[in-house]
C-alpha cells in the first residue's frame, strides 16, 4: 500500500489514506474494494490526520473531514460516517479521532478548540453523543478493546484505561511519552508509539502486555518492551 494511517476492522478489512487524501478500503488479501473521496486538499493540506476507521463488520467508515465550503476563513473539522460506497450516514462537527465499538457505536475525541475536550461515545443510532471522561481534560487517541469492554487512551503522554461506560478510569503507565495504542485481535496486547530520542525518528514501537484486558479486567501494571520484544 502507498498511504498512511492504516486501520484494520475486526472482520479483517483494511482502510487507509492514499497521497491524494482519498480513503481506500481493501479486502484482507490486499485487493482494493472501494475508495471514498474526502474534502481535504492533499497538495496544500496533506493527507494525514484523517484517521479512517472501519466498523467491526466493515460496512461503515468513519474519518475526519473538513467542511467543503472553502470560502470561510477557518474550516470546521468533523467526524464523518459513510458507507463503503461513500454515501453519507452521519456527521459530528468539531470531533476527531474516531474509533468503533464492536456493537457499532462510535468513540470520538472532542476538538479542544471548540470546548469539547475529552472522549465521547455515540448511541447505537449514531445520533446522541455522551462524554465518557468529564474529569479528564485533554484525553485523546482512544482504542476500543476487541471485546468492547475497555478503552485505552492517552492523557498528558501517559497511557490510561477506562470501561466503555467511562467508569474505572486509571493511569496505567507514565514512565515514557506514549501515543496511539492499538489492540491486538485477541485483546492480549496493544502496540504503542514511545518517544525515543536515541532513535533516528525520535520514536519507537512498544508492545504493551495487557494481561486480563481481553476479559475486561485491567492488570495491575503494564510491561513495555521495544519492538524486538
Amino acid at each position: 500500500f502507498t498511504g498512511a494511517e492504516p486501520n484494520v476492522a475486526l472482520n479483517g478489512d483494511i482502510v487507509y489514506v492514499n497521497p491524494s487524501a482519498t480513503i481506500i478500503i481493501a479486502n484482507p488479501d490486499g485487493s482494493i474494494a472501494s475508495s471514498i473521496k474526502t474534502n481535504w486538499d492533499a497538495l496544500n493540506e496533506g493527507y494525514e490526520y484523517i484517521y479512517p476507521a472501519l466498523s467491526a463488520d466493515g460496512s461503515l467508515v468513519a474519518h475526519v473531514d473538513r467542511s467543503a465550503d472553502r470560502t470561510i476563513p477557518t474550516y470546521i473539522r468533523q467526524v464523518t460516517v459513510k458507507t463503503r460506497a461513500g454515501n453519507l450516514v452521519a456527521t459530528f462537527p468539531n470531533f476527531t479521532q474516531p474509533a468503533w465499538t464492536p456493537d457499532g457505536r462510535l468513540v470520538m475525541v472532542g476538538d479542544e478548540g471548540n470546548f469539547l475536550n475529552g472522549i465521547y461515545i455515540t448511541d447505537a443510532s449514531l445520533r446522541g453523543v455522551t462524554r465518557l471522561d468529564p474529569l479528564l481534560n485533554g484525553s485523546q487517541m482512544p482504542a476500543v478493546s476487541p471485546d468492547g469492554k475497555l478503552i485505552l487512551f492517552i492523557n498528558t503522554n501517559a497511557l490510561w484505561s477506562m470501561n466503555l461506560d467511562g467508569t474505572n478510569q486509571r493511569m496505567l503507565d507514565n514512565t515514557a511519552k506514549i501515543a496511539w495504542p492499538v489492540y491486538s485481535r485477541d485483546g492480549r496486547y496493544a502496540l504503542v508509539i514511545i518517544a525515543d530520542p536515541s532513535s533516528a525518528t525520535g520514536q519507537c514501537l512498544g508492545v504493551v502486555v495487557t494481561g486480563g484486558i481481553a476479559e475486561g479486567t485491567p492488570p495491575s501494571g503494564f510491561v513495555l518492551t521495544d519492538a524486538n520484544g
